[in-house]
């Protein structure tokens, strides 16, 4: 490695190494990545046809894990790495004595299939659909081999809290910054400044806390990076609408995406505080002609969304109406997260933008609410872009949105839509 080892990385690779379930809590900057790239490769250099699965947040990050292991072959000389390798690329080392490390994303699906003996899950509090990736891994590692979850606390609301705090057979450590040699006090109070400006929180990413004012996923800075500015004669391609209405002095959002080969750029952002229910729904229904909406999702709690739907009898095939969950909740706001980290996501500079900046900034990944009050009522606008994202649902999203249609005849609507509504 060029480096010795530090004494809690010798821990996790030796104390730790045979136990079925591993708990690594850590904070940033303390080489918890680099230890998993270390016991990945021991593991496939002295066991024949052993593999490895090393999953990450992202394809990207899962590459520059996998990089590390090559990095560390590497060092070695090009004769050993020859030696040892037969196949090397983007998400795979394979080696001459049949054991690989396979890269792998977050998507649940990407880990079925496959039988490990090891599986090392990098920044698993961070990652959404935590427990259909333990679903996924869990038959083949807990039967033959072992599986460590590593990462900075995220809140209180997510599987490894639970797993941290559950009195159950596993091994753990924790690693504060305090027992990192490379820490100094100066080093530290440069984090904390860095950690104030950008809107982290450095109890948790440092200290180990899982205080839940530690669950905000963005900051300002991440979000203002995605922000471009509105084209002069912009190209429309699938636009997606998402809206979720509301009553009284609450507001009411409506947030439209523009949508071309995967990438997703929020173009309107309209907010109906205080119109009456019929209203409402001539408004929207005015923003999806103008708009050229292809799709819009709705929330149908509260009753609101029902009765807005029976309202927009000439829209109704365009419109889904959406059965929220916390589960829900939490995948599409980690989708969107993921999104604006690898640029997939932006966001025109476009009235109201600062309002959906402050509802990102303020969601709670841990709360079913997952929004906070303030002066103005509940801050939807974030909540419309998740009924967006509804559109780009996994699996797991699929029994929860119920496509709504009325019959019609050569153009003209039945008297009763309602009555002859299909859902599925």
């Amino acid at each position: 490695m060029g480096k010795p080892l530090y004494n809690y990385q010798k821990e996790i690779l030796t104390a730790g190494c045979s136990e079925p379930l591993r708990l690594i809590l850590s904070s940033r900057q303390t080489g918890k990545s680099t230890t998993l790239a270390v016991e990945a490769l021991i593991d496939c250099l002295f066991n024949d046809g052993y593999t490895v699965l090393m999953i990450s947040l992202t394809e990207r990050k899962g590459a520059d894990l996998l990089d590390k292991s090559r990095g560390l072959l590497h060092r070695f000389g090009d004769e050993h790495y020859k030696n040892n390798i037969l196949t090397d690329n983007y998400t795979e080392l394979r080696f001459k004595n049949g054991s690989r490390i396979l890269s792998l994303s977050s998507d649940p699906d990407s880990a079925r299939g496959y039988t490990a003996d090891s599986v090392l899950v990098d920044e698993f509090p961070h990652l959404p659909c935590q427990e259909d990736i333990l679903d996924a891994v869990s038959p083949s590692a807990f039967r033959q081999g072992r599986i460590a979850l590593s990462g900075t606390p995220n809140g209180i609301g997510n599987m490894f809290y639970t797993l941290w705090t559950t009195e159950m057979s596993c091994w753990r450590i924790e690693i504060p910054w305090t027992r990192c040699p490379d820490f100094t006090e100066e080093k530290i109070e440069r984090e904390r400044e860095l950690c104030k400006a950008t809107g982290r929180n450095f109890a948790a990413e440092f200290e180990l806390s899982f205080d839940r004012r530690a669950s905000s996923i963005w900051s300002i800075g991440q979000i203002e990076d995605c922000i471009i500015p509105q084209p002069e004669k912009p190209v429309p391609h699938i636009r997606i609408a998402g809206y979720d209405p509301a009553r009284d002095l609450h507001n009411s959002g409506l947030v439209v995406v523009d949508v071309e080969a995967g990438r997703k750029e929020v173009i309107h952002i309209q907010n109906l505080k205080g119109m009456p229910i019929p209203d409402q729904a001539t408004e929207v229904m005015r923003v999806m002609d103008s708009l050229g909406v292809n799709r819009l999702y709705m929330d149908e709690g509260g009753g609101y969304g029902k009765s807005l739907w029976d309202l927009m009898a000439s829209h109704q095939h365009k419109i889904k109406l959406v059965n929220w969950t916390a589960k829900m909740k939490r995948e599409l706001i980690y989708r969107i997260k993921t999104d604006t980290e690898n640029g997939r996501c932006k966001f025109w500079n476009i009235p109201l933008l600062p309002a959906l900046k402050h509802d990102m900034v303020s969601v709670d990944p841990n709360s079913n609410e997952l929004f906070v009050e303030n002066s103005n009522g509940h801050c939807d606008y974030i909540a419309s872009l998740m009924l967006a994202y509804t559109e780009f649902k996994s699996p797991i999203l699929q029994p929860s949105v119920r496509s709504a249609y009325s019959f019609r005849g050569y153009g003209a609507p039945l008297a009763d839509q309602s009555a002859m509504r299909i859902s599925f």
